[in-house]
């Protein structure tokens, strides 16, 4: 195991190692290509005593933590940015967590398997794919219109900001802002009581399940297409949003009673 404690340099490392930045000192910069011998680490950890940038817009950590099934990158900073590259042999980080108070920047080529973020901010690149997305605070900006949409997008929390599409979107709560041009939804839920969403811009929702909530939460900006709608009885001002002139609904929208029917 290495461990990064009050200097700005990270030793050499080996595969499935662990990577832990203990007590904060100045920004590291030295030692971040580590995936330049193709290393693949069991886990990265930035613990809360740490405040200190990790790398630069111009020179991110780059390494694989995708070694054991449960690999991890957890980053728990009280302040500070990290700037991350999943590269090497793989390209893959198997699950980034962010729990702190910094800006994480996922930038550079790559794949982060699963990521969830509590609290902080954290940026994905344009040509970072992050394939699962589970936000329940703190805000996710996903930016590149070009870049792969994700399987999963959940919002149980915080903001969630999206350049791109997804095949599967569910909002419990917190707010989702869309401005992705033409990519497209699969499948788009609002699930809970209290999530809001705005589109600014976005391609044909094939299926808009409307479980819960109010439709005065659901703003709209410019003309949008969607394919099937199903809408529980539990959902409040249904009209408002079925009756929005901005909205296209290629088939009449289908009704539930009850959410047993889900």
């Amino acid at each position: 195991n290495v461990i990064v404690d009050r200097t700005n340099t990270i030793t050499a490392t080996s595969n499935d190692d662990s990577l832990y930045f203990a007590n904060s000192g100045p920004t590291v910069d030295v030692g971040l290509g580590l995936s330049a011998g193709s290393t693949k680490l069991t886990a990265v950890y930035v613990s809360e005593q740490w405040f200190a940038n990790i790398g630069s817009a111009s020179s991110s950590l780059k390494v694989n933590v995708d070694s054991v099934a449960g690999s991890v990158f957890r980053y728990a900073a009280s302040n500070g940015g990290l700037w991350y590259t999943p590269a090497g042999a793989t390209g893959v980080c198997t699950l980034f967590r962010n729990v702190g108070r910094g800006t994480v920047t996922l930038n550079g080529t790559g794949t982060v398997t699963r990521l969830e973020a509590g609290s902080g901010t954290t940026v994905v690149g344009g040509n970072i794919i992050a394939t699962n997305i589970h936000l329940a605070g703190g805000m996710i900006r996903v930016e590149g219109t070009a870049g792969t949409a994700p399987t999963v997008a959940e919002i149980s929390g915080g903001t969630y900001w999206t350049r791109r599409g997804a095949t599967t979107m569910t909002i419990w709560g917190g707010s989702v802002h869309i401005d992705a041009l033409t990519n497209t939804f699969t499948t788009l839920t609002m699930a809970g009581p209290t999530g809001m969403l705005n589109i600014v811009q976005s391609g044909t929702i094939t299926t808009f399940n409307f479980i819960a909530g109010d439709a005065r939460n659901i703003t709209v900006a410019r003309p949008i297409t969607i394919t099937n709608t199903v809408i529980w009885a539990t959902v409040k001002n249904a009209s408002k949003f079925l009756d929005n002139p901005l909205i296209t609904f290629t088939n009449a929208a289908t009704w539930r009673i009850d959410q047993g029917n889900r």
